[in-house]
């Protein structure tokens, strides 16, 4: 059986020997793809993800006079990663460096190609991981500093900062414990999406950790939205043996179990205890107050426009990956379950 080869020690020419072309071809292919014909730079691409290949970048020497740094976003982070935009818009204004915003799902290849053309950009931020796997696709502008925000890759193309979801999760899960809860529900976010992967994964650590049995009818996939927290509680309501406490993947889910739970005629906390996750302002508000994972907006801006201007100013690329701890925040949404203080008290 032959050895794989470490990606690091994989050459251009063999990429190019494989593929077929030429050694400037698949150099090319790399640094300016749009001047390759679209059935040689597959066919280059492909070779490339069978080897593992991984291009050692050039040091990056930003354009002369380019200021504006590319925030890549998708149409969900406008409305619930509100506060984090506005954070990092605030780190970048304040630097006195230009903010232009693109949403994945309304952009083109032309546009992409007219903002690499403009050579006006200096660095990239993309907001969440799912975002790069876009640009990736596209094989533009990947050449410039950039920072993954929310996200991580093991792949060591780019720097990244991130909260430690499945730390946050676990915690969470394991307050719930501690309150007496074994019967512990969780309503994730779409699983594709790395966050909510993590944040599952601490979940059901925490269930075995704590000697409690995984109830997969318990485990509930919903959108991170008001209206997913609604439909995600019928489900469970629906259910032969109700939970007695509920952890959310995001604050708008247990926004909208809180909502439906009162329309319902459950008292929260005393008949359900609910946990959300991120703290938006509207956490504190609610009736009742939520209990929340939170952890710094404005720390998880600043420390990537950090990382960012790094690389730009001097040049260099930082492909490492660092983590923001969280907190739990506890307000009114959760409580002692009384069996569990009787059984203590006796």
């Amino acid at each position: 059986m032959s050895r794989r080869k470490n990606p690091s020690q994989i050459t251009l020419r063999q990429i190019a020997q494989k593929a077929g072309v030429s050694v400037a071809t698949v150099s090319r292919t790399f640094s300016n793809p749009s001047k390759v014909a679209t059935l040689t730079r597959k066919q280059v691409e492909n070779i490339v993800k069978e080897l593992g290949y991984i291009p050692e970048l050039p040091k990056l020497q930003p354009q002369q006079n380019a200021n504006t740094i590319l925030l890549i976003i998708s149409r969900d982070d406008l409305s619930r990663s509100s506060e984090l935009l506005l954070a990092i818009k605030k780190e970048i204004t304040e630097k006195n460096y230009s903010l232009l915003m693109l949403c994945i799902e309304s952009t083109s290849e032309l546009f992409l190609n007219h903002l690499l053309l403009s050579r006006q950009l200096c660095g990239l931020l993309f907001l969440h991981l799912e975002s790069l796997v876009f640009f990736q696709k596209q094989n533009q502008l990947l050449l410039l500093p950039k920072v993954i925000i929310n996200g991580f890759t093991s792949h060591h193309i780019s720097a990244s900062i991130s909260i430690d979801n499945l730390s946050a999760a676990f915690h969470a899960v394991s307050y719930l414990y501690q309150l007496g809860h074994h019967r512990i529900a969780c309503i994730s976010g779409p699983t594709h999406y790395t966050r909510y992967k993590e944040r599952t994964l601490g979940y059901l650590q925490a269930l075995k950790r704590w000697a409690i049995a995984i109830e997969q009818p318990y485990i509930i996939e919903a959108e991170p939205t008001f209206q997913g927290g609604i439909a995600a509680l019928d489900k469970l309501l629906a259910l032969p043996v109700r939970p007695t406490a509920i952890f959310c993947h995001s604050d708008f889910q247990a926004l909208g179990v809180l909502f439906h739970a009162r329309h319902k005629g459950l008292n929260i906390p005393k008949s359900l205890s609910v946990i959300g996750f991120g703290n938006i302002k509207m956490a504190q508000y609610s009736n009742p107050s939520l209990t929340s994972v939170g952890y710094s907006v404005s720390g998880l801006a600043k420390r990537a426009f950090s990382l960012l201007t790094e690389q730009i100013e001097q040049g260099i690329n930082i492909t490492n990956g660092y983590q923001l701890e969280c907190e739990l925040i506890v307000r009114e949404s959760t409580i002692l379950l009384h069996n569990h203080l009787t059984k203590n008290t006796c």
